[in-house]
C-alpha cells in the first residue's frame, strides 16, 4: 500500500506553426475549458492563404492545358492520363495524384515546363493550410492560456497548455525492500483518502533508481 501524486499522462504546449489572427474554435479559449479528442480548439485566419493556393492551382491548370497538345503529338500513350488529371483538378479541392511518368523523355519534358516542381509546391502549401486549424489530440482541459481570440499568432508562439484527462498516472514511492513484489503490468486498485471512491489501474513503469533521501523507488 502507498500514496502518491496524481497527474495527467500527457501535458502538451499548443503553439502556432503559421501566422495570423486567432479565431474562435468550438469552445472558448479559456483556462479550465474541457474538450474531447478531435474537437477544433482554435482557428487561425486562413482565407488569404487559401485564396493564394487557389490562384496557384489555376496557374497550374493553365500549364497543364498548354502541354496537353504536346502530349497528344509526342507522348500519345500518356495523353489520356494527363487529360484525365487535368479534368480532375478542382481549385477548391486538393490536387489529385500526379500521373506516373512513363519515360525519361517525358520526364525531361515535364521538368523543362516546371510541372513536377509546381505540383509539389502546391501540395506543400495544401499541407500548410491544414495547420491553420488546431484540433485536440486527446480529451482534456486547458491548464494555461497565453493568447486571446483576436490576437495575432506567430510561428513558434505558445498559445495554450493542455493536459489529458482520460489517462492519469499516480506516482507512488515504494520502499526498496517491497520493490520485488511489483512488476510492470500488475493490476492495482486505487482509492481516495476517504476510501469512498475507487479505480482500477495497472503498473506502467518501475523506476530503476533509488531516491537516497527516502530510500524508495
Amino acid at each position: 500500500m502507498g500514496s502518491g501524486r496524481l497527474a495527467s499522462q500527457s501535458l502538451v504546449d499548443i503553439s502556432s506553426e503559421v501566422q495570423g489572427k486567432i479565431l474562435e474554435g468550438r469552445f472558448d479559449l479559456k483556462k479550465g475549458q474541457n474538450f474531447q479528442k478531435d474537437d477544433l480548439l482554435l482557428r487561425i485566419y486562413d482565407e488569404e492563404f487559401a485564396l493564394s493556393i487557389q490562384a496557384s492551382k489555376s496557374r497550374f491548370m493553365t500549364s497543364i492545358a498548354n502541354i496537353l497538345p504536346d502530349f497528344k503529338v509526342d507522348f500519345n500513350d500518356s495523353y489520356e492520363r494527363w487529360s484525365d488529371f487535368f479534368d480532375a483538378i478542382d481549385t477548391k479541392k486538393q490536387l489529385p495524384e500526379l500521373p506516373s511518368i512513363q519515360s525519361k523523355k517525358e520526364k525531361i519534358f515535364l521538368a523543362s515546363r516546371n510541372v513536377v516542381s509546381d505540383y509539389y509546391s502546391i501540395k506543400s502549401n495544401e499541407l500548410r493550410l491544414d495547420k491553420y486549424n488546431i484540433y485536440a489530440p486527446f480529451a482534456g482541459v486547458y491548464t494555461q492560456v497565453f493568447s486571446e481570440v483576436g490576437s495575432i499568432a506567430n510561428p513558434g508562439a505558445r498559445l495554450a497548455q493542455i493536459i489529458r484527462t482520460d489517462r492519469l498516472e499516480l506516482e507512488v514511492p515504494v520502499y526498496v525492500s517491497d520493490a520485488k513484489w511489483i512488476k510492470k503490468g500488475d493490476d492495482v486498485e486505487i482509492t481516495n483518502e476517504e476510501g469512498l471512491l475507487s479505480w482500477r489501474g495497472s503498473v506502467l513503469r518501475v523506476a530503476q533508481y533509488v531516491d537516497h533521501a527516502t530510500q524508495s523507488i
